[in-house]
């Protein structure tokens, strides 16, 4: 299921999923410990990751959280 976030901020859309791995993301949380939190493999978190990178035109976690908050995404 996807769900759409701000529309008015380009239609973004992000899973469920990679919301619960990119607001785990902007707290500090390691790959290791996403998925620990989430129950899902590391490697399960690194393609969410590369996902979210993708829908938010960076290309590391920093951007990923900057970018996030510039567009109202997370809060944290």
């Amino acid at each position: 299921m996807q769900v759409l976030l701000n529309a008015d901020k380009k239609n973004l859309l992000l899973t469920d999923r990679e919301m619960e791995v990119l607001e785990a993301l902007a707290i500090g949380a390691t790959n290791r410990e996403i998925g620990n939190l989430l129950c899902i493999s590391t490697s399960t978190v690194k393609t969410h990751l590369i996902n979210i990178y993708s829908k938010l035109h960076v290309s590391n976690r920093v951007e990923a959280i900057e970018r996030a908050r510039q567009k109202g995404i997370i809060d944290t």
